[in-house]
């Protein structure tokens, strides 16, 4: 069994810094200096080199290519131990999301408080509409997991493979249960059918978008109905 922080883990606390969403020109013109996005090749793979140096120009990939870097720069922590009471969704808040996008992307906080199985609404998250089962490398789950029926903790993972019987995840857990001093990243794989008992269907699947240009075309594509808008390389 996976193990998410209890309701008794004052690290939920928000501690991230956001942005403000009312200047969407600022958004658009924000660039960091001196970034290009190193791909090994077209299939998107991200280098060792890239993950050393974070340097990537996000909204230039295609979403595929997104989700590569969400899940190398994730896989990248594996068997380390994270310090600061850095918990499962802090760790992809401040640390996996940011590194990946170059600073560009950000996760908001989950809805309607911390112990919540949803996001509040970001120009950078897309809420995706399919079960656990359809979920691809490099997205993210935000879910309740039930220890008991009177005991429901939240719980941030990102998905490092699935399979047709169980997904697997990339997730900061406690190094010792209950221990909330050290926590340390592992992936470990979980059968679909025990996935959605424990979460009593109480989870959403996110993937990291390049924000409200990826929104604007979503948009733009409900408008024209059936034009598929050019958002990824499916």
């Amino acid at each position: 069994m996976f193990a998410p922080e209890d309701k008794y883990n004052v690290s939920y606390q928000p501690i991230i810094i956001t942005k403000s969403y009312s200047l969407p020109t600022a958004i658009i013109n924000f660039k960091i200096p001196d970034v290009s996005a190193y791909v090994d090749n077209e299939s998107g793979e991200v280098g060792e080199e890239d993950i050393q140096k974070g340097k990537v120009n996000w909204n230039k990939l295609t979403q595929a290519q997104r989700n590569r870097r969400v899940y190398a720069f994730a896989k990248a922590d594996l068997g380390k131990y994270i310090g600061d009471k850095r918990n499962c969704k802090t760790w992809v808040q401040v640390k996996v999301v940011p590194k990946a996008s170059g600073g560009i992307a950000e996760v908001p906080l989950t809805w309607p408080n911390a112990y919540g199985w949803r996001w509040y609404q970001s120009p950078f998250a897309r809420e995706l509409k399919g079960r656990i089962k359809d979920a691809v490398q490099g997205q993210i789950v935000q879910m309740n997991y039930f220890r008991s029926e009177d005991e429901v903790t939240p719980h941030t993972a990102i998905i490092a493979s699935n399979s047709e019987s169980e997904v697997c995840f990339i997730e900061n857990v406690p190094r010792i249960s209950r221990n909330y001093d050290t926590y340390y990243v592992r992936e470990k794989c979980y059968d679909h059918d025990w996935f959605n008992s424990v979460t009593q269907n109480r989870y959403v699947v996110y993937e990291i978008t390049a924000g409200h240009i990826d929104n604007r075309r979503e948009t733009l594509a409900s408008t024209l109905g059936d034009l598929k808008a050019p958002i990824t390389d499916q």
